[in-house]
């Protein structure tokens, strides 16, 4: 990457909109991180497990697991506000990146690449695709721990007629988390058009 900034440089449309895409799905993870850290540390408070109250449950590992879903669930969705910080701060410094990348692609170029190869090819570094999956892993892993101790704390303290229903309520809720699994099939481009040689037959 080259020290000297070209000014004029402007990120070609399909890419700015790839990374004002990222900006607000990151800007909106953020914020819901934040909520569900803060439902987390609540929920500690009223299934009493912060040692100033009775949490209603005598088993001793039921207890334990409580405990270690709740603050998961708490460190997960900090962590999960941390990493979508760091990917809106990659993403707003990408035009940047972009005007000190010598051999980016031009407008008019037709290239074959994912989506993550032509941040790349911007200026993008390589290491976004770890906070992302980190970002992602935090998020799902978060929620589920949470799910998970909202469960397990009906199922210990609530009759069974409770007990069917948060069942049946869990499975239908936890489904759109299947759309957070990044899909592995590649987005395929028509490859470039090479110019003739001079010369050539």
């Amino acid at each position: 990457m080259s020290p000297f900034v070209q000014l004029d440089k402007v990120l070609p449309p399909v890419i700015e909109s790839i990374r004002t895409d990222w900006i607000t799905s990151c800007q909106s993870a953020a914020v819901v991180s934040a909520l569900f850290a803060s439902i987390a540390a609540q929920l500690l408070s009223t299934m009493g497990l912060t040692g100033d109250s009775s949490s209603g449950v005598t088993n001793a590992a039921a207890l334990k697991a409580l405990m270690v879903f709740a603050y998961s669930s708490l460190l997960l969705s900090c962590s999960a506000t941390i990493s979508s910080l760091i990917l809106i701060d990659e993403f707003g410094e990408l035009p940047m990146h972009a005007a000190r990348t010598k051999d980016a692609p031009r407008r008019e170029d037709t290239v074959g690449a994912s989506t993550s190869e032509l941040l790349e090819m911007f200026g993008a570094r390589p290491k976004w695709k770890w906070v992302m999956y980190h970002w992602l892993v935090c998020l799902v892993a978060g929620i589920c721990c949470m799910v998970m101790q909202i469960i397990l704390y009906v199922w210990l303290t609530e009759g069974l007629a409770v007990k069917i229903v948060l069942l049946l309520v869990t499975v239908f809720t936890v489904l759109p988390l299947l759309f957070l699994i990044p899909a592995r099939r590649r987005h395929s481009f028509s490859a470039p058009h090479s110019p003739s040689s001079p010369g050539g037959p």
